[in-house]
Formats: structure tokens, C-alpha cells, sequence
């Protein structure tokens, strides 16, 4: 699983700077956008190095959330320049401040229900985890008003399920 993963990761950046190089004149959103991508992969691989050296597993995790959450700023700046020809963005952004804050709340109060816990990294967990759900809604308000992002929106909500399902052993 590690090399799948780093694999796959890898490929979503090599993919994001081919289309980034294609594009004359590419939008400064895209730069963010590869930001993110990058940022989730150097992630990925902090997140697997953790069961590679166990000593030093805290580490590795407080760095893996670090760079997941950075990812998530990008794609955040990313989508807001996407969208800041719109007059209407200030809902999509205090809708998924909202939602991002009960889902975040409620995803962490059930992972103490299911015996999970985050000990040191209770507060980094919740940061990212309130990060990713607020991009997902961000990213579902905004393609609302910009049906073009409807895959981005897609592909969030897919991750969080994916994410949370695995933390929540569902």
C-alpha cells in the first residue's frame, strides 16, 4: 500500500503540472490548486514513514496533518480565486465555515464514541479535520454557483467519506 499510495499521489501532481504547463496563461488558481496536490502528497508520504520508523511515529503524524492541512488552505485560495468573479461568494464561505464546524465537531465526538483516540494530536486531528470539512463545503457552495467545480466538489466529498470511514473503522 505504501507505493500504491505515493504512486497515486505522484501521478496527481505529475497530472496537475502537465495541465498547469498546457495552459498559456494559466490562471493563478491552478498554481494553488498543484500546490494542494503537492502539499497532500509530501503528506501522504510523512503519514506512511510513521509505520516505517515507530519511534518517531508523532512526528511524522503532526507533520503528515500539517501538510494535509496546507494542501487544504491551497485548494481554499485555489477555489475562492475560481470564484471571486462571483459577487456571491461570501455565503458559499460562511455556509462551510458552518458546516465545516458541526461536521468537524461531530466526526471528532464520534471517533471518542468508537474508542479511537488521538491523544497528543487531538487538537491537530480537529484542525484538520474541521480544514477538510470546510473545503468539501466550500467546494459543494461554490458549484452551486459554478457548475464547472462540480467534479472538484465531488472529488472532496469523496475524500472525507473516504477519510473519515476508514478513521471511524466503518
Amino acid at each position: 500500500a505504501f507505493w500504491a499510495k505515493l504512486t497515486a499521489s505522484a501521478l496527481f501532481v505529475v497530472g496537475g503540472f502537465i495541465a498547469l504547463m498546457m495552459k498559456d496563461n494559466a490562471p493563478n488558481y491552478m498554481f494553488f490548486i498543484l500546490l494542494g496536490l503537492f502539499f497532500g502528497m509530501i503528506g501522504d508520504l510523512l503519514n506512511e514513514l510513521k509505520l516505517v520508523y515507530r519511534p518517531h511515529e508523532k512526528q511524522y503524524m503532526t507533520g503528515s496533518l500539517a501538510m494535509f492541512g496546507l494542501g487544504h488552505v491551497m485548494y481554499i485560495i485555489g477555489l475562492t480565486m475560481v470564484a471571486s468573479a462571483s459577487k456571491a461568494i461570501v455565503v458559499p464561505i460562511f455556509v462551510s465555515l458552518a458546516i465545516g464546524s458541526v461536521v468537524a465537531t461531530i466526526l471528532l465526538v464520534n471517533s471518542t464514541n468508537v474508542g479511537m483516540d488521538f491523544n497528543v494530536h487531538k487538537s491537530s486531528v480537529f484542525a484538520y479535520t474541521f480544514l477538510l470539512s470546510i473545503t468539501s463545503a466550500y467546494a459543494v457552495a461554490l458549484a452551486v454557483l459554478l457548475p464547472a467545480l462540480w467534479m472538484f466538489a465531488i472529488g472532496m466529498i469523496l475524500f472525507l467519506v473516504r477519510i473519515k470511514r476508514r478513521q471511524l473503522n466503518i
